[in-house]
């Protein structure tokens, strides 16, 4: 028996319905999704040249000046002998003396630890350090510390008095911050 015109016509039409059919359908979706895409792309494209665009406008707008004093206040790396050098600074104006400071690695329940943490987009550093000085250049360096540029957090502070009733020693754990590269 030969397969007649027929039956070519009603296989053909089967395998139109049920094959090319629904492959059809989802070359459309896809395709629709494509340009769906595209146009986000094109747009991501375009904020991403705003935002550049934007950004050097604002460092053309910064003076030198400004972006030290940025720099100061959220600096890109830590640096341990200029925070150091700043907060000897900071004592130096009431003639005080830093000493006692402790920038150690790890160890759980050392007080006097360097503590680097990832906060996402900055790390954190603790130091501590003691003077010795009287209740009024204490109160005038906890001031000088607050007017200081460079971001400090004072965590804590203790005091020990002497057998001279008007000194103190004052021993302080702060945590300064830096951002991430």
């Amino acid at each position: 028996m030969k397969p007649t015109p027929t039956i070519f016509l009603i296989l053909t039409i089967a395998i139109f319905f049920i094959y090319i059919r629904p492959q059809q359908v989802e070359v459309n979706k896809l395709k629709i999704e494509e340009k769906s895409l595209s146009a986000d792309n094109e747009k991501a494209i375009q904020y991403k040249q705003k935002k550049e665009q934007l950004v050097s406008q604002v460092r053309d707008n910064i003076s030198d000046s400004q972006e030290k004093r940025l720099k100061k206040f959220l600096p890109d790396s830590v640096d341990n002998v200029k925070l150091l050098i700043d907060l000897d600074a900071i004592a130096a104006e009431l003639g005080l003396s830093i000493g006692n400071t402790a920038f150690n690695s790890g160890g759980g329940g050392d007080e006097n630890r360097t503590d680097t943490t990832d906060q996402g987009l900055y790390e954190t550093i603790t130091l501590s350090f003691s003077f010795v000085s009287n209740y009024e250049d204490f109160k005038a360096f906890l001031r000088l510390l607050q007017q200081s540029l460079r971001l400090i957090d004072v965590t804590d502070i203790t005091i020990n008095t002497s057998s001279d009733p008007e000194f103190a020693t004052y021993r302080f754990v702060v945590n300064t911050y830096w951002l991430k590269r």
